[in-house]
């Protein structure tokens, strides 16, 4: 009695997607909810995590005890930006400095407006002036939906 091989499907190089391809597909940007002034502190820990992230900041000029002080300051005070595989996702919504995550409908637009804003803070038309308007491009997006909030309101929240 003659057993019976499997079959192999043989595919060349060509028709197999790459891991990278496949790795870059399931990662999309997502908004995490930061506690207050944390912004920063866990843009640092997702740098040591190998998270890629993203915290748009501009500088402003200060006064502190008389003196004039340049500092950066985040675009959207209490969000910060990570682009995430379900993985990282869970692990990045464990940390300390997360609040809550926010949710998202089009993440291929956040991506598109994300670069908007990046290529805003660099040219520096994202100045303090303009700042709000930056903001204000965003936080439209984000309250997105079927029962969209007032722009002026914050995010809706999930507890993903």
């Amino acid at each position: 009695m003659r057993t019976r091989q499997p079959r192999v499907e043989r595919r060349t190089a060509e028709s197999r997607p790459s891991p990278a391809v496949a790795h870059k597909q399931t990662r999309k940007w997502r908004v995490l909810r930061v506690r207050a002034r944390r912004e920063q502190l866990l843009a640092s820990r997702l740098t040591l995590l190998g998270i890629a992230h993203y915290l748009p900041v501009v500088a402003e000029e200060r006064v502190y005890a008389g003196q004039h002080v340049r500092v950066e300051v985040p675009v959207f005070q209490g969000y910060v930006f990570v682009r995430a595989d379900p993985d990282e996702w869970k692990l990045t919504t464990a940390l300390p400095e997360v609040s809550a995550p926010v949710r998202i409908l089009d993440a291929d637009e956040l991506e598109q407006r994300l670069h908007e804003l990046s290529a805003a803070i660099a040219n520096g038309s994202c100045a303090r002036t303009r700042k709000r308007d930056c903001q204000q491009q965003i936080a439209d997006m984000l309250n997105q939906g079927p029962r969209s909030a007032p722009a002026t309101s914050p995010p809706t929240h999930t507890n993903e």
